[in-house]
């Protein structure tokens, strides 16, 4: 299966530990490319992007897909990248980093507004209760495709209301198909222990004005983890594109630098 992996390099000396995005769902690895994978890269690592089966340029099919397939997607990616990298994930692409993490080592480990270990049960009732008619939104975005939606809805509920609309527009039509097996398989979700817990650096960041992922489940999250949750503020779901994503950057930087011993590697001639 062709699997697309985006990729920039820095110019000169590289921080040691490589990184590799993996986004949420209905996106592919350009949502890390417009703002992210540029910023850590003048920033002296190299950063990868993987879009999953059946999402962005990658080969296969999404609609059939599982979370234990989607772990196989990122194993792959490592495999191409060749050393195990500081792996962010996004949303759901925080369920198949934790997936995938129980069974192989890792630098390091960054859930950016992340479905919780626990599954999402809880955190989507919460949504339906508060938010119906975007629930309603979502369930047609996930059997009908973008057609059926209302783009001014998904957009309140993805982006700040201080995102340009051109900009919105632009993004929301590159999202694509996601999987009807996945979203029944998170909201039972049970990921069990991870022996490397306690020895593997780990951030667990939200938004604040995340209507998917609200601030209470960032903070559960956290404490499975052992570590205190980064909240930031007037940043909605997709922080990586939203307006300030500077500091949604800023923030995983200053932790890669802080707990992910960045040891520069000479540039080689």
């Amino acid at each position: 299966m062709r699997l697309e992996v985006v990729s920039r390099y820095p110019v000169g000396a590289r921080r040691q530990a490589p990184l590799l995005f993996v986004p949420g769902a209905f996106s592919g690895a350009w949502i890390w490319d417009e703002h992210f994978l540029p910023f850590f890269a003048r920033h002296g690592y190299a950063a990868h992007a993987v879009s999953l089966r059946g999402h962005g340029g990658s080969g296969g099919q999404a609609t059939l897909a599982t979370l234990d397939d989607y772990a196989e997607d990122v194993a792959m990616a490592v495999r191409h990248i060749g050393e195990p990298p500081v792996l962010i994930g996004h949303s759901l692409g925080g369920l198949v980093v934790q997936r995938y993490v129980r069974n192989h080592p890792v630098a390091g480990v960054a859930l950016l507004a992340s479905g919780p270990p626990h599954g999402m049960l809880q955190s989507s009732i919460v949504m339906a209760m508060r938010h119906p008619w975007l629930t309603q939104q979502l369930m047609l975005l996930q059997w009908f495709g973008r057609g059926a939606v209302l783009p001014s809805l998904i957009r309140r509920a993805v982006f700040s209301d201080s995102l340009p609309s051109a900009d919105a527009e632009r993004y929301l039509a590159r999202f694509g198909d996601e999987s009807i097996v996945v979203p029944l398989e998170i909201l039972m979700l049970a990921l069990g222990h991870w022996d490397g817990a306690g020895d593997t650096p780990v951030l667990v960041m939200g938004a604040a004005d995340d209507v998917f992922i609200p601030t209470w489940e960032v903070v559960t999250t956290a404490r499975v983890y052992g570590v205190e949750p980064v909240i930031l503020p007037d940043l909605a779901h997709a922080m990586m594109l939203d307006t300030g994503w500077e500091r949604a950057a800023e923030a995983l930087l200053g932790w890669l630098d802080s707990a992910v011993a960045p040891v520069e590697i000479p540039q080689v001639a």
